[in-house]
């Protein structure tokens, strides 16, 4: 099974290498404000989201009120393309603008990385007034950065929060199919089809799998029911400060894992 979506961002990926050497960026030309219709969007590219057209509607009309208010949203940032000034974060907030009939310039923020780390800092950026990634959309972003990116695991573990040792993973599925199918094939699959080939020629080798964590999930799930019964969720706050107290690293990677930041409380609704 493959997926059209990822031919596109390969493909794209050549063009805009080739265009910024072609172009490099025009020194020292480093805008604050853009008019909106001058920036480029390439969400094949820079939006790891997979479509949930819901969410994301919802998502920019909650926006659009602080627009229409009169208000600025957070600067989009924005990276030399080549041709022009490409939106690599802020694609919602984008939307937002454009629905509520903005006419002004809009805030801009350069990112001055390579295009590796843009693609990478794309997947990264995870600001309150965006819409949060899911687990399965950062599994698809650590995807993506893995075979088609030059970045370390740590440097992808840091983008999506995905764990290093699902990134390792990742690499030596690659590595696996790139030997059996070819690179070309590779640059095509999803995460899931890659793994499932990768299955398929080593069977008793599925630690790491989305379906052994959901395995090990639910054994947990049913020790914790039968040690603690529903006092677990009695009150939230005491349970968060409770796995807190047990285990500081662990609370970090929990956090890490939902997008958000251990140190603000705010971001936490209990």
């Amino acid at each position: 099974m493959t997926d059209n979506s990822e031919d596109s961002f390969y493909a794209i990926k050549q063009q805009v290498e080739a265009s910024i050497a072609a172009q490099p960026i025009p020194a020292p030309e480093k805008p604050a404000k853009l008019p909106l219709q001058q920036i480029l969007f390439m969400p094949e590219l820079f939006q790891h989201r997979l479509p949930k057209e819901w969410d994301s509607e919802r998502h920019v009309a909650t926006l659009k009120r602080v627009v229409t208010g009169g208000d600025t949203l957070e600067p989009l940032t924005v990276f030399w393309t080549g041709n022009g000034w490409t939106c690599i974060d802020g694609h919602h907030r984008a939307a937002a603008y454009e629905v509520a009939g903005f006419n002004d310039e809009v805030p801009v923020s350069v990112f001055g990385g390579t295009l590796d780390h843009a693609i990478a800092h794309a997947a990264e950026t995870n600001s309150r007034d965006k819409l949060p990634m899911k687990p399965e959309e950062k599994t698809h972003a650590a995807w993506r950065l893995t075979i088609g990116t030059a970045l370390s695991i740590n440097d992808i573990h840091k983008a999506t929060t995905v764990a290093k040792s699902r990134i390792s993973d990742m690499r030596k599925v690659h590595k696996h199919i790139v030997e059996k199918h070819g690179e070309d094939y590779a640059s095509t699959l999803r995460w899931k089809d890659a793994w499932n080939i990768w299955k398929g020629n080593h069977k008793d080798d599925e630690v790491g799998s989305d379906d052994w964590v959901e395995r090990e999930a639910q054994k947990l799930a049913e020790r914790l029911t039968k040690k603690f019964g529903s006092e677990l969720g009695r009150n939230a706050e005491i349970t968060w400060r409770a796995l807190e107290i047990y285990s500081p690293n662990m609370v970090g990677q929990i956090c890490g894992y939902l997008g958000v930041q251990w140190d603000d409380p705010e971001e936490l609704e209990f």
